[in-house]
């Protein structure tokens, strides 16, 4: 009885493994439109929809890594992971929504057969900041509802943004907003603050730049420290544009 128990304990963690390994069904087809990637990356159905794709955002969200963690040897082609773009539908087997880690390791899957990706991690330090709590009380509201992470920007006349208006996000997505006003520098969340938050980047009609991200952090109660960080990489090394199907 305990071998019986141990053998189906077995299979249904095999089982689980082979459910997050592929696609049912997965169709790739070079993007037409003027749409591209963007928002985080959401499974709402069993019908997985991503429109406007580059290959490099494909990586991003199949590793759950930022821009800046992703690195193209140089020998790989620039049009085939940063120009050409592409619609793919695909359908998680077992008529169930898959969880978003298994929806990316279906990606990982997509990628390595249909994009011949072929990948290697590396581990690697370089200079950044840490986001901490400041020494006054953060004007960050708590996010009480389930909603995703949104985020809309009002443009002004100068074609910068004025103000952008996060709603239920985690302050992963400040920090990865933030490494973007401080040229690309990563920005680490080590604040310690978990839930979800509801805060506004508002810049000064006087000013003649963006919003610098100490000044975002600050205005936010909290600080950046700058600091060595160690960044998990995702390196490519080699990718070709799909066959048709």
């Amino acid at each position: 009885m305990r071998f019986i128990r141990r053998f189906a304990s077995a299979v249904l963690t095999c089982s689980i493994a082979l459910y997050a390994q592929r696609f049912e069904t997965a169709s790739v087809r070079e993007h037409r439109g003027n749409a591209i990637r963007s928002g985080p990356f959401q499974v709402n159905s069993t019908l997985i929809t991503m429109e406007g794709y580059t290959v490099f955002g494909l990586v991003m969200d199949a590793w759950n890594v930022k821009d800046y963690q992703v690195k193209v040897r140089p020998d790989v082609p620039a049009d085939d992971i940063f120009g050409a773009m592409y619609d793919i539908v695909a359908r998680a087997p077992g008529g169930r929504i898959p969880t978003p880690d298994e929806a990316r390791a279906m990606l990982r899957a997509l990628l390595e057969e249909r994009f011949r990706l072929q990948m290697h991690r590396e581990t690697v330090e370089r200079g950044g900041f840490a986001l901490i709590a400041g020494k006054r009380t953060s004007p960050l509201q708590a996010h009480a509802g389930a909603e995703t992470c949104s985020v809309t920007s009002r443009v002004g006349s100068d074609g910068r943004s004025v103000q952008e208006t996060f709603r239920a996000c985690p302050l992963d997505t400040l920090a990865e907003r933030l490494t973007k006003l401080s040229s690309d520098r990563p920005v680490i969340d080590q604040t310690g603050m978990a839930g979800n938050y509801d805060f506004q980047f508002v810049r000064d009609p006087s000013d003649t730049g963006d919003v610098s991200a100490s000044r975002a952090a600050n205005d936010l109660g909290l600080r950046l420290v700058s600091r060595k960080v160690e960044l998990e990489m995702i390196a490519v090394d080699r990718v070709a544009k799909p066959e048709r199907n």
